[in-house]
Order: structure tokens, then C-alpha cells, then sequence
């Protein structure tokens, strides 16, 4: 789950955000930071693989415009979706991609 978001820097050009994913296991429970650009490299990686016309699309990225709290709730819900089909997905269970990116260990 992507338990928050936090804007780490702001300008004209953007924001960096980053966002708090929980990776919960039987006994154990880690944290990790992601940036939206993470993700998309996730989404490239995933989808160059056999099973890629099988994914899920990444959620929209809004990159060039003004956030509001409401619009980054917003996105932080949708790729907490997007992970939750991930890992809902079997072909992608079985890839190592996805653990190395959440950095569990096998």
C-alpha cells in the first residue's frame, strides 16, 4: 500500500514527490520511497516482458501541471491501484522485476 506522499521540492518546472509504500509479508513489514519516474521505469520494464499487453496502464502522469492536495490523493490512490494489480497478477508474481523494484528479498 502507498501509505502517504510527500512533496519534497517545488518549482515552476514541478514538483518531486515522493511516495511511502508499505510492503506488508507473513511477519514482516518494510518501507520503501518511490518518485513517479520510478514507477514509469517499473511500467517500461514490466511491459517489455511476454505478459506486458496483459498490464494494467500507469496511471496518468501530470507532470506539467499545478498540484493540489485533492489531485496528489488522487494520484497516490490510483498507483496504489496500479501496484495492487501488480501484485495480483501471476505472470508478474513470478518475475523477478517487481520484487527487485520493491526491493524484497527472495
Amino acid at each position: 500500500r502507498i501509505s502517504r506522499y510527500d512533496v519534497v521540492r517545488q518549482s515552476l518546472m514541478g514538483m518531486e514527490i515522493n511516495y511511502t509504500i508499505v510492503v506488508e509479508g507473513p511477519g514482516s513489514s518494510e518501507t520503501i520511497v518511490r518518485q513517479p519516474v520510478q514507477f514509469r521505469e517499473l511500467h517500461a520494464a514490466l511491459s517489455a516482458k511476454p505478459f506486458g499487453y496483459s498490464l494494467q496502464s500507469l496511471p496518468q502522469d501530470w507532470m506539467f501541471l499545478f498540484f493540489s492536495n485533492t489531485m496528489l490523493e488522487r494520484q497516490r490512490r490510483q498507483l496504489e491501484a496500479y501496484l495492487t494489480a501488480l501484485c495480483s497478477h501471476s505472470q508478474v508474481l513470478l518475475d523477478s522485476t517487481l520484487w527487485q523494484w520493491l526491493q524484497v528479498d527472495d
